[in-house]
């Protein structure tokens, strides 16, 4: 894969539906602001007028729920849509703001959204509590760096072909990213660290660099998937 005409691409694509794109990101972003400011308040109020160990506990604990409900059923249904305008940029056609509701279009796409995130990200969440285990998460902790990257690896073009191929289900996309992905192994390498460097530099740059870099990134992730897999017909229209 010529990964410099990739970026390039995906650099144009990108502004010429900048609009779209920025304000997609914001849109994606404005949820954990909601949380993040959600999570504070309940934290500075329990310990203003409480200040009781069991109460802010309660309260931490209140918090990560409605963290994790608000991230289930809002932030990755929407990150669902981020990827679609990747897709769709991809394949040349217009983005518009709209499309970073596309889970949300009809029930069947928000349902199949809510199963991605339960089968690859539930997982991962489990880890994380069996990391709370004295010693065992001790000794997680040393591989999961490991885990999170070679699931990262198989998994890079799961949500891609799940979007693309609305037909099939989970496993057919998770099958067919772990084939692709096995069987072009130092491309797919290559593209995770190409990614990773890009949306790193994003980030340190305030992090405003994140609204070029993430598009960017995921718009060339989807022309190496068609690259890689020229029969998958893309089907997300």
């Amino acid at each position: 894969m010529d990964f410099e005409n990739g970026l390039k691409k995906g650099f144009d694509v990108w502004k010429n539906n900048l609009a779209a794109f920025i304000v997609g990101c914001i849109i994606v972003l404005l949820p954990f602001a909601v949380v993040l400011f959600i999570t504070l308040f309940i934290t500075f109020i329990a310990a203003s007028l409480f200040g009781s160990f069991l109460l802010m506990t309660g309260a931490s604990l209140i918090s990560i729920a409605i963290q994790f409900i608000v991230a289930f059923f809002v932030i990755i249904p929407l990150c669902f849509g981020l990827i679609y305008m990747a897709i769709k940029g991809a394949r040349d056609d217009i983005v518009e703001i709209k499309d970073v509701f596309y889970s949300f279009n009809s029930l069947h796409g928000y349902i199949r959204s809510l199963i991605f995130a339960a089968v690859v990200l539930i997982p991962f969440i489990i880890l994380n509590i069996i990391g709370m285990i004295p010693f065992i998460g001790f000794i997680l902790l040393l591989f999961y760096p490991i885990i999170v990257f070679v699931a990262a690896f198989f998994l890079t073009f799961a949500i891609y072909i799940y979007i693309m191929v609305p037909s099939k289900n989970l496993m057919y996309a998770i099958t067919e990213s772990f084939n692709i992905a096995k069987d072009n192994f130092l491309i797919t390498f290559i593209l995770i660290v190409v990614c990773l460097i890009l949306n790193l530099i994003g980030a340190i740059l305030l992090g405003l660099g994140l609204f070029v870099t993430i598009p960017v990134t995921q718009i060339l992730v989807a022309l190496a998937l068609k690259e890689l897999k020229p029969d998958l017909i893309d089907q997300s229209h």
